[in-house]
């Protein structure tokens, strides 16, 4: 999509969509915001530098971070695995607080 409005409306769908998702599988955004906005911040990190900022020189690891990124989401939620089990919220989290570790090392 490249108009401006619908972008917009994507982005819109998109969020209305994640909370449906959250609040259905038993989660309380109003309660514990912060806690789901690291885990969401943790799980989908930058890609890259700032977007539209892409250069010939860059593209390359833009694209390298954006595989790696998804590969640990499918490992997160256990699908490099033969038995295909949802991560849990508590799961994702360990993970996470383990991806951060080994950053600060």
């Amino acid at each position: 999509a490249n108009d401006p409005e619908e972008v917009k409306n994507i982005h819109e769908a998109m969020g209305k969509w994640f909370i449906d998702y959250v609040v259905d599988s038993g989660y309380s955004p109003q309660t514990d915001n912060v806690l789901m906005k690291q885990a969401i911040m943790t799980t989908f990190p930058p890609v890259g530098s700032v977007p539209g900022s892409y250069t010939p020189e860059n593209l390359e690891q833009v694209l390298l971070d954006v595989e790696k990124n998804y590969a640990r989401l499918m490992e997160l939620e256990g699908f490099d695995e033969e038995k295909k089990g949802r991560a849990t919220f508590q799961r994702v989290l360990a993970n996470a607080r383990s991806v951060i570790y080994q950053q600060n090392i």
